[in-house]
């Protein structure tokens, strides 16, 4: 739809221009003042105070530089709630035994206690105080796996600190008191909109030309500087503040400065309306508009184009990128500089799992770089700080947000709050809200959606949501959405036990929320819940639903179900493959190939186990967990009349490609040491016969060397008939023998042997596995991609 003049403009990341801007609150929360905290007993604060040893200061450890090591939460754990009193939704109530006839002390409220719809604290006199992790260890049954992991990053910060519970949890409350007075501060003093000063000139630009000077369309805020004589700084205004076609910019800086910048601005836009071929973001054919919203555009024609956003990676590794960051020049070079990092290849492919951090490393580097100060923008610090933060690299994204604060707005400070309410660390909360009130960024909705993260305790975060959306400022999609994804977990736990069904709480979603568009993420938040409720109806509805509505469900989503499964049970962990994947070869993790086999294993289902074994190992998914419980089972010497179980499951599954007459290549490099002559046609044969004691390291060294094979070897084959079907047929199988084995038992006749299962084992049919035919489709990929 766009027409360029130099194909490797295609690959740059161009966000498409929607409907999505969070618009700033015209007034504060009131509401939300957490007056609790203060009505601390009085025994307790006396305690405090005759105790010199709990008012040192607290020590905090520098976080690792290539990501946060958070430790695993013990098996009592705290339940979220800062007071560590309970967590309550409507229906279930929960807390220690002992504590139902809480009393409250009476004491003096002000006025906004009254109004908070956050659940008073209570005092028990009766008794002393205890650790928050044996408080309300039956809430952690309903949290959701989100809030769980906030509950670690907590519990790894008080085991950090080693100084007494009490103080760090009574230090939160303050600490929560402090980020929400600063924020009702914010909404305060700094205005929603501010005149002109005399040195900023207003500006109305389109897309393409912004992104010719800047190097990236962005759908939010992006401020860069252009340094011609001492400096101007270009602020790109939100999309709330377009003109049709136009975006807002604003130039501030002194008059010859702003004049050049605003004379280098218009003669792009020149050449981009005469088709100049010197321009390489050219006009675009058709119109396009950043924000479309026909309650303020009655204009707006119903042809339009939008920008488009490739996700494909470019063909250069971390290091081949680095070497190029040495002749950075401009923004608009720098921008493209960090997108090529985030999207490249990794430098080793025998260690992908170091790309993240390369990246990082590279990043650091970059960003820390004193020469690169002035290239700086914010849709390159968005970039890169997105990508850290995905990946947990919560130093290095802290480290580059600090020398990149100049070019900050509201959307950078939003995605550090989420990080930081996810890490639980306030103090930092905090500090990121004193310098939006710095530099003078007002909070937003997607500001108060993050302070509402902060909370574990569902009634809380049902507040902060509640009264968003009873004073309309919940009104965009993207908003209501984000809002409905904080709570949905919480909503239908609650919902289920009042006696609800999945059908009625969707009613009730498209009714409440006006909210019909279900993604993944959200279908899985369901499915956690109704697992955790253990609500059988409502999760064969919830599968019901996805089907009708062509909604995927997530990998975790499975290894939840199967986690349900009894062990063994891998008829029920099938069907649940089944109703979650469409392409169970293809969408099966590490983690979801080990969940079946191991349940196929302790079921005693040897083809299944042969089936999965196979194609685990094609797809080089054959985890260690799976090789080890194949290597137990070596251990047992077995012969041709072996029924052990343990013994004859190794065995029936091991060889992929032995015993056949089609040769492999990769025979020829896998000398199988020690194993007899005879045994040549059918290596695996050796393995089930009973030798002497003398010869039985060797019988272990050929099938070590057996399994070892198999897990290097398949990836030189592609199976012939698809893995869901071969399952079917494993199983049918399988319950033959089952049934077969069943019979013999009643009529007091011998177990199947493992000579009569190897020669009744169902087969799995391999095709060569063409590796230049890969390969050759890959470089057409790529042509077809740089034609683009």
């Amino acid at each position: 739809m766009l027409s360029r003049s130099r194909p490797y403009l295609t690959r740059r990341r161009l966000s498409a221009v929607l409907d999505h801007v969070a618009t700033a609150p015209d007034e504060p929360l009131l509401f939300l003042y957490p007056s609790w905290f203060t009505s601390l007993p009085a025994h307790r604060r006396s305690s405090l105070t005759r105790n010199p040893s709990l008012n040192s200061s607290r020590q905090y450890h520098r976080p690792s530089k290539r990501g946060s090591n958070v430790s695993q939460l013990p098996a009592q754990s705290s339940t979220g709630s800062h007071s560590s009193r309970h967590i309550t939704t409507s229906s279930v109530a929960v807390g220690r035994h002992g504590l139902d006839k809480e009393t409250t002390t009476p004491a003096a409220k002000p006025e906004a206690s009254r109004r908070s719809p956050f659940p008073q604290p209570t005092s028990d006199n009766t008794s002393r105080w205890t650790p928050p992790r044996v408080r309300s260890l039956a809430a952690l049954s309903s949290i959701s796996p989100r809030d769980k992991k906030k509950l670690q990053h907590r519990q790894s910060e008080l085991d950090n600190t080693r100084k007494n519970q009490q103080k760090t949890i009574e230090g939160r409350w303050k600490d929560q008191a402090a980020v929400f007075e600063r924020m009702l501060r914010m909404n305060r003093a700094i205005p929603a909109s501010a005149p002109l000063k005399s040195n900023q000139l207003e500006l109305y630009l389109r897309e393409e030309t912004i992104a010719e000077f800047a190097g990236l369309v962005s759908r939010g805020e992006n401020i860069f500087y252009r340094h011609v004589y001492h400096g101007c700084k270009v602020h790109v205004k939100p999309l709330s503040e377009s003109v049709g076609m136009c975006r807002r910019v604003i130039l501030e800086g002194r008059p010859a400065a702003v004049e050049e910048v605003k004379k280098e601005l218009l003669e792009i836009g020149t050449l981009q309306d005469e088709y100049d071929p010197v321009v390489d973001m050219r006009k675009p054919v058709v119109p396009i508009y950043p924000r479309v919203d026909r309650r303020i555009h009655k204009d707006i024609p119903l042809v339009r184009g939008t920008w488009d956003m490739p996700k494909d990676p470019t063909e250069f590794t971390v290091d081949q990128i680095v070497r190029q960051g040495e002749l950075l020049a401009t923004v608009r070079d720098f921008t493209h500089h960090v997108e090529d990092l985030v999207t490249s290849w990794p430098n080793s492919k025998e260690q992908p799992g170091k790309h993240g951090a390369d990246v990082a490393d590279a990043l650091e580097t970059l960003f820390l770089k004193s020469a690169h100060t002035e290239l700086i923008s914010t849709a390159s610090l968005n970039q890169a700080l997105s990508f850290l933060l995905e990946r947990k690299q919560y130093w290095i994204a802290h480290q580059i947000f600090r020398s990149a604060k100049h070019v900050a707005t509201v959307e950078t400070f939003n995605m550090m709050l989420k990080s930081t309410a996810l890490e639980q660390n306030l103090k930092r909360f905090r500090s990121l809200l004193h310098g939006m009130e710095n530099l003078g960024i007002r909070a937003d909705v997607e500001t108060w959606l993050a302070y509402a993260d902060c909370f574990v305790s569902p009634s809380k975060k049902m507040a902060v949501v509640n009264s968003l959306r009873q004073r309309g400022m919940l009104q965009e999609t993207t908003l209501q959405r984000t809002a409905l994804r904080a709570v949905l977990h919480d909503l239908l736990v609650e919902h289920l036990h009042d006696g609800g069904d999945m059908n009625s709480f969707l009613e009730k979603i498209a009714r409440d929320w006006d909210s019909t568009m279900w993604s993944p993420s959200m279908v899985n938040q369901m499915m956690c819940a109704v697992m955790r409720v253990n609500h059988l109806k409502a999760r064969d509805q919830l599968f019901q639903f996805c089907r009708q509505n062509g909604l995927r469900i997530e990998p975790y989503t499975f290894l939840l179900l199967v986690g349900t499964c009894n062990k063994g049970n891998i008829l029920q962990a099938l069907q649940y493959m089944y109703q979650t994947m469409e392409d169970p070869a293809r969408e099966l993790t590490i983690a979801g190939w080990t969940r079946i086999f191991l349940h196929a294993w302790h079921g005693g289902y040897y083809n299944i186990c042969r089936v999965i074994w196979r194609y685990a190992c094609m797809r080089g998914h054959a985890a260690s967990r799976i090789a080890e419980r194949v290597y137990e089972s070596l251990l047992h010497e077995a012969g041709p009349e072996t029924t052990f179980r343990r013994a004859v499951a190794a065995r029936l599954i091991l060889g992929i490609d032995l015993g056949t007459p089609r040769p492999t290549v990769a025979g020829r490099f896998y000398k199988l040491k020690g194993l007899p002559a005879d045994h040549s046609a059918d290596p695996v044969k050796y393995l089930c016969i009973q030798v002497d004691p003398k010869e039985r390291n060797n019988q272990l060294n050929v099938s070590e060397a057996i399994l070892a094979r198999d897990m290097d070897v398949a990836r030189f084959y592609k199976p012939q008939v698809s893995f869901r079907a071969m399952l079917d047929a494993a199983t049918i199988v399988d319950l033959e023998w089952k049934e077969l084995a069943r019979e013999k038992a009643l009529a007091r006749e011998g177990a199947l042997t493992l000579e009569w299962m190897r020669d009744n084992i169902i087969q799995v049919k391999l095709l060569p596995h063409d590796r230049k035919d890969e390969k050759k489709k890959k470089q057409q990929q790529q042509q077809r991609w740089r034609r683009r």
